[in-house]
């Protein structure tokens, strides 16, 4: 038993006096919470990034949506610009021949 007694007088945990244990509890709880900060920045920078290429794709989506919409508006406008134009353009044309051909009307 002595010699039980004795191995567990010299642990470091025994020795150590409370304003020792204050002061080393302290320091660790600097350190890791240090490390802490280090792994929240890290993952903000990641989280920003994600959240930037997000808001890129989004903006894409929004630009092709619009895009689409434009070429389908400017293609009915062409549409019916072309269906009024080849309404009126063959009279035009009939009318502008000389009246010896005999064009049909």
């Amino acid at each position: 038993m002595t010699a039980s007694i004795e191995a567990a007088g010299q642990a470091p945990a025994v020795k150590l006096t409370p304003t020792v244990m204050v002061r080393e509890l302290a320091k660790a709880a600097i350190d890791v919470r240090a490390e802490d900060k280090r792994q929240m920045d890290e993952v903000r920078a990641v989280l920003h990034q994600s959240i930037g290429r997000l808001e890129r794709i989004a903006l894409r989506a929004r630009i092709t949506q619009h895009q689409c919409k434009r070429e389908v508006a400017i293609g009915g406008g062409a549409f019916i610009a072309g269906i009024l134009r080849w309404s009126f353009l063959p009279g035009v044309i009939t009318r502008s021949l000389p009246a010896s051909w005999h064009v049909p009307e």
